[in-house]
């Protein structure tokens, strides 16, 4: 994960509200996941950006459960194409 580090600082400070609205435990949070997933990671998937030139990709999760019944889910992905470039996906 230390290699994601910079990514994880990135999303954070780009989500501070939502994550804010996790830690506190306000509303529904099922809904909130639930909208939460389909505005934020669904959105980025996309078979339309998949040119068939991968070479590997790995990845992993943990999640972080918090007072009032939070929980945040951090996941991280690596991909690297034939070519030797690399994408990372926090």
């Amino acid at each position: 994960m230390p290699r994601f580090a910079d990514l994880l600082v990135e999303e954070v400070r780009r989500k501070r509200e939502e994550l804010a609205r996790v830690i506190g435990g306000e509303g529904d949070l099922r809904n909130y996941y639930g909208e939460l997933l389909r505005r934020v990671w669904l959105s980025d998937l996309s078979l339309d950006k998949f040119d068939g030139r991968v070479y590997g990709v790995d990845s992993s999760c943990d999640d972080i459960d918090v007072v009032g019944g939070g929980s945040i889910l951090i996941s991280r992905a690596i991909a690297v194409s034939v070519g030797g470039d690399e994408v990372r996906k926090l």
